[in-house]
């Protein structure tokens, strides 16, 4: 109905005989106040991350809308959405939309924070987490995989779970997409370290003997704790089993899963040597980004999956480092690399920044941080229970 058709109407019923007019009728419309039926709520952001708060409101037209921050006007914002471009410590505060019409009005109020670090605004959730002890995390096809002794567990939100459950007896520890197939490693019962296979990640081949690992650095690491498909090749790194999860640990690439090359590294003395991580790594913006094995501040880059080079990273004023990295990740627009005294991030590869402190942090997360883009999954242990946390 719009506000022309509003009147007073009559119909004339006429034939041959004459006609006859009904009484009049009038015609006017039931207007109704403002309701909001859906907000953005509150939000978190990185520096320099694009956001936007929003509603949308039903009731009678017109309406308008207004903003305030902190209480305060926010002068020429009346659309239903208000736009953050490179978000900064500035935009940090409780906006509230008003939407009004002659009938009434309605408010929605937004907290926007802005953050150095994705761990600043973790939430810890056990909605049908997984029981067993999670070995890896990954994201493919847009959805965290969680490697849990027998299961995969699969979630697109990070709070419900579906599980795909591996071959009776097999121990998993890794998993992968490459060329169609799903890979998985793990141990079986008589002790072999070997490969899953499957076409759909539902039905799994018997799992096949791994050739290649010389567990070089210990038996207490596990060959294969974190690994991806890359540039036409798996790459895997080893990680160490137990609550010690100190490095180093090798890593290796393979054409077909079951045969493993240990790669190697073009270090800070252009020496090429076998190749150590401290944690797991990272793949972003056409290359695998790792922290290096050392107990300074250095990463290690490649754009083939085979040969790495090792660059050392930026020291404060006083020519001291952030340490050994702990855990690497996508946030935003930014890959973070996260060491025991702090982080550095880039949004190049190449130039790396000091971005402060958080050693409570990096210390807890270790080595397993995911992010889809729009989720980051940190796994942890509190109180012996296997807990993740969304951010």
């Amino acid at each position: 109905m719009t506000a022309d058709s509003q009147g007073t109407y009559q119909v004339v019923v006429s034939n041959s005989f004459g006609s006859v007019s009904s009484r009049d009728a009038e015609l006017t419309e039931k207007r109704f106040a403002p309701e909001i039926v859906w907000s953005t709520g509150d939000l978190a952001i990185l520096q320099g991350q694009d956001a936007a708060l929003g509603v949308r409101a039903s009731g009678s037209e017109p309406m308008t809308y207004g903003w305030t921050k902190n209480g305060l006007p926010l002068e020429g914002q009346n659309m239903s959405s208000l736009q953050f471009a490179d978000g900064a410590a500035a935009d940090k505060g409780a906006y509230t939309c008003t939407v009004s019409n002659d009938q009434g009005s309605a408010t929605a109020t937004m907290v926007m924070t802005v953050v150095n670090s994705p761990f600043d605004s973790f939430t810890a959730v056990r909605e049908s987490a997984p029981n067993s002890a999670i070995a890896s995390i990954s994201v493919i096809d847009g959805k965290c995989h969680a490697v849990a002794s027998e299961r995969i567990m699969v979630s697109a939100d990070g709070r419900a779970w579906t599980p795909w459950y591996l071959p009776g007896g097999f121990d998993g520890s890794a998993l992968a997409k490459h060329d169609n197939k799903w890979y998985c490693t793990g141990f079986r019962l008589d002790g072999k370290f070997a490969m899953a296979i499957s076409n759909d990640g539902i039905t799994w081949q018997a799992p096949v003997e791994i050739a290649g690992f010389t567990l070089a650095l210990g038996a207490s690491h596990t060959p294969i704790a974190q690994m991806v498909s890359f540039n036409g090749r798996l790459v895997a790194a080893e990680t160490p089993r137990g609550s010690g999860l100190s490095g180093p640990a090798a890593i290796y690439h393979s054409n077909d899963g079951i045969n493993w090359i240990r790669s190697k590294r073009l270090g800070i003395d252009n020496s090429l040597v076998d190749l150590s991580t401290r944690c797991r790594f990272e793949v972003w913006g056409g290359r695998i980004y790792a922290p290096g094995d050392s107990t300074s501040s250095s990463v290690l880059v490649t754009s083939d999956g085979i040969t790495w080079q090792e660059s050392a990273l930026p020291v404060n004023g006083s020519g001291t480092s952030y340490g050994e990295g702990k855990a690497i990740g996508t946030f935003g627009n930014k890959l973070q690399l996260i060491c025991r005294n702090g982080s550095y991030s880039t949004t190049d590869g190449l130039s790396w920044i000091m971005d402060g402190g958080f050693p409570e942090v990096s210390g807890t997360f270790g080595r397993k941080v995911v992010s889809t883009g729009g989720q980051v999954y940190a796994f942890t242990t509190w109180s012996g229970y296997e807990t993740y946390l969304v951010g």
